[in-house]
């Protein structure tokens, strides 16, 4: 993270066609000064919740969806009144900075990936969703929690979990609950803990989202009536989901 902030002013500067004096005076208002520190601020949203009402992530969503060609990504998740207030607070020249930022950081970490020489990786991701949101193609969501295979929508920017258990405790909150697993194209991730978005503690990749075949185990918040049990189904996933195929969100970033 810290190779990509370092290039952050000239990154921005470049996006929105600034010379060094008019970058200068306008890191001097508050307002862009904290939003161009976005080596703490932004990792920081997004670390206390990647949607929800902040127009911080709102633009990044935006921007990466735009940047990266994801037109199939989920966004039925976006408040209205936050992406109106992002417009009101973000020019068009901010959002394209914003967008160039997202692709310095993507490209740092498919350095890191690369280096390590890593091209596929297995991930959870715990999801809830709202009833009236565009819903898994294929999947019944049941009192009960049941495996099942299906086409899931993910946002712009998606963050998954190599530790299943750490990504279940995402799965609540809305009416239907997931917890899925993929495998990854390295070149799907724009970020992970140790180098962008993301924490290291609870090992998160940042993975660029759309729509994609993945299995998992859902169920309906709203008629759920928990068992003493209901461990053995997330357990039995997770012991067999290595051997399952699942073509997770595979092809290419737009480049």
């Amino acid at each position: 993270w810290r190779n990509v902030g370092d290039k952050a002013d000239a990154v921005v500067m470049k996006a929105a066609k600034l010379n060094p004096a008019q970058w200068a005076q306008l890191k001097e208002e508050k307002k862009l000064a904290y939003r161009y520190n976005f080596g703490a601020d932004l990792k920081s949203s997004w670390n206390g919740n990647s949607m929800d009402h902040k127009t911080d992530m709102h633009a990044m969503h935006l921007a990466a969806r735009e940047e990266f060609g994801l037109a199939d990504a989920m966004t039925a998740s976006m408040r209205k009144p936050v992406l109106e207030q992002v417009y009101k607070e973000y020019t068009p020249e901010e959002l394209h900075a914003l967008r160039a930022y997202l692709r310095g950081m993507y490209n740092t970490t498919q350095a890191q990936l690369a280096k390590m020489g890593i091209k596929t990786v297995k991930l959870y991701r715990g999801m809830s969703i709202e009833k009236t949101w565009e819903q898994p193609e294929g999947i019944m969501f049941g009192a009960k929690p049941t495996f099942q295979v299906g086409n899931v929508a993910l946002q712009p920017v998606s963050s998954f979990s190599m530790n299943p258990s750490t990504a279940h405790g995402f799965a609540y909150g809305h009416d239907h609950g997931m917890l899925i697993h993929i495998e990854v194209e390295a070149s799907r991730v724009i970020g992970i803990g140790a180098g962008g978005l993301g924490t290291v503690y609870e090992s998160e990749f940042c993975v660029l989202g759309g729509k994609g075949q993945a299995s998992g185990v859902f169920w309906d918040h709203t008629q759920a009536k928990w068992a003493a049990n209901e461990d053995k189904v997330f357990q039995e996933f997770v012991r067999g989901s290595s051997a399952r195929t699942a073509a997770g969100t595979k092809g290419k970033a737009k480049k």
